[in-house]
């Protein structure tokens, strides 16, 4: 079920992470890891205050504020942003592809689906 402009209709907490588990296959989608602590990060800041959970916005990344890929993101935003780890707040999340380590070069959708760049349209 969908919103009037799109967007899948709020899901809980619990089947974000599912969904980002399922999507990501598991693993981090900067490194590829799949040891550690995975955590849910989000790719706008808009959307950390948003009442519904969006997939486009979210990754699944491997550390803390202090270790791994997580704190990679934090410290070296222009790499982030460069390379679809993180979205302007003024942007879609959706329409900004993002190099994923599992996926490749992709577009995230809100529902989670994961569409190669240059087959948007197909």
């Amino acid at each position: 079920m969908y919103f009037m402009n799109g967007r899948p209709e709020p899901i809980t907490e619990a089947q974000v992470t599912a969904r980002l588990n399922e999507r990501d296959r598991g693993r981090c989608a900067v490194c590829g890891c799949a040891s550690g602590v995975l955590a849910i990060y989000p790719r706008s800041s808009v959307h950390t205050s948003s009442p519904r959970f969006d997939l486009a916005g979210l990754l699944l990344v491997c550390g803390t504020a202090v270790t791994g890929c997580r704190q990679w993101l934090s410290n070296e935003p222009g790499w982030a942003r460069s390379h679809g780890f993180t979205v302007a707040a003024h942007h879609d999340p959706a329409h900004v592809p993002v190099e994923h380590a599992v996926h490749g070069l992709v577009l995230l959708g809100h529902d989670g689906a994961v569409t190669p760049v240059g087959e948007e349209g197909a």
